[in-house]
């Protein structure tokens, strides 16, 4: 999970430099081949163990995802900005952040009837069943990709801009190939129109990063968390997928109608007023093991991040120089790398002392 967010930070100028629909599909299909080789390792019934050829297959699978979704996001983004416009950004990126979600919801009704089927076809638990399923739901993906996208006519402005940054590209390739620019130099100018050397939007991503344990959370503690403590209400804990997946359809739901009466709102207050609201209902599940206060916690924790964090993803987009949109969007995952990794080194220690 870190190294996807890791490579989102090292690939996400991908979609700036090879165009929106080649970079989605790059994405999509470097996705399909490490799903399917994840997949394969078991169905061939392959060694088990470490540095065994399942362990090998795997690990490679596991790369080609990392690198594949490190490219997809950040161009899935550049996306939204490119295919709107001032009046209809807002909404644009609550809508795909939305949908998005509701694809993760999906995956929590899927996984336990396709995992239930196919024990006893692809045993011991049928995960390897799921993990088709999922790669062919890529191969969809990529299809939607071809066919929908088109290019979009560039406005008079966006002219202008794409003139200068072809202007400026071309004088640097000059310079390089004739040798007047040194290594030296090269490495100047990259460092001074990295985006970290923008000090508020540098501060503005990492000011965020404590809140956004709770979206590490989401999936390294509370799958495991519900499974283990709701077994006295089994039909919670029989069916964790589905309840640590509430999040997602809540997502859906709330992200447009909040996005559709907020649009006016400024961004940093809404950052404050979201991120208040997300991390209060924690608090509730520490009162002990109860569907309604889980149900509640999740609610609320979702109107929060309805409210903040669209509107943090549209802000880096629109801070994000003529051309470096997919840049900005890698970049500004960084701290989401950072809570990953982190969140990752105490969640299962959590886990195993306090819900064995």
């Amino acid at each position: 999970s870190g190294g996807i967010t890791g490579m989102m930070f090292l690939l996400g100028g991908l979609g700036d430099r090879w165009g929106i629909r080649r970079a989605l599909l790059f994405g999509l299909l470097t996705m399909i081949v490490g799903r399917t080789l994840i997949a394969l390792g078991e169905t061939l019934h392959m060694q088990p163990g470490v540095w065994s050829p399942l362990h090998l297959m795997v690990a490679a699978g596991m790369l080609c995802v990392v690198v594949g979704y490190g490219t997809f996001q950040p161009t899935l983004y550049a996306a939204v900005k490119h295919y709107t416009d001032e009046k209809t950004s807002a909404l644009g990126f609550a809508l795909i952040y939305s949908f998005t979600n509701l694809g993760a919801f999906a995956t929590g009704l899927l996984s336990p009837r396709v995992r239930h089927f196919s024990e006893k076809l692809l045993p011991p638990n049928g995960i390897t069943g799921v993990l088709w399923v999922y790669a062919v739901l890529s191969i969809v993906g990529v299809l939607a990709a071809a066919l929908g996208l088109r290019k979009r006519a560039p406005s008079p402005s966006e002219d202008v801009s794409a003139v200068v940054a072809r202007s400026l590209a071309a004088a640097r390739n000059d310079l390089s190939s004739t040798g007047e620019q040194p290594l030296s130099t090269r490495i100047r100018l990259w460092l001074a129109e990295h985006p970290l050397r923008n000090g508020p939007f540098t501060f503005f991503i990492f000011i965020v990063v404590p809140v956004q344990t709770l979206f590490a959370h989401a999936w390294l503690t509370m799958a495991l968390y519900i499974e283990r403590a709701y077994r006295a209400t089994p039909w919670v804990s029989e069916n964790f997928e589905f309840f640590s997946n509430l999040n997602p359809l809540l997502i859906f739901v709330l992200t447009p109608i909040v996005a559709a009466l907020t649009s006016r709102t400024g961004v940093y207050r809404m950052m404050i007023i979201g991120t208040t609201i997300m991390t209060l209902p924690t608090f509730l599940l520490a009162l002990g093991p109860s569907p309604a206060m889980l149900l509640t916690s999740a609610l609320l924790t979702s109107l929060g991040e309805a409210l903040w964090q669209p509107r943090f993803l549209q802000y880096i987009a629109e801070i994000a120089p003529p051309g470096k949109t997919a840049q900005y969007m890698g970049i500004g995952q960084f701290p989401w790398f950072l809570t990953k990794v982190l969140t990752g080194m105490y969640s299962g220690w959590f886990l195993a002392h306090y819900c064995p």
